[in-house]
């Protein structure tokens, strides 16, 4: 929902067989939090954060063919 106007911007549904699921947005809007039950996952709004989040799991650099295949750009 869109806090300025009460827009709905987006309906989560789950599947009935999974029952109680719960979501809810970080105070500044940031990221989304959801959690079924057993599991509670984030997910990141801001592309810059979850490019910051990746960077810091990559234990090497992307070879040629990842830098064309994934980033569709020439790594130098």
């Amino acid at each position: 929902m869109e806090p300025s106007t009460g827009e709905l911007l987006l309906e989560l549904r789950t599947a009935p067989a999974q029952g109680r699921s719960t979501i809810a947005f970080s105070p500044d809007g940031s990221y989304l939090l959801y959690s079924d039950g057993d599991v509670v996952r984030k997910y990141l709004r801001d592309t810059e954060d979850l490019v910051t989040l990746a960077e810091g799991q990559l234990t090497r650099d992307f070879t040629a063919d990842e830098c064309r295949r994934y980033l569709d750009a020439e790594c130098t």
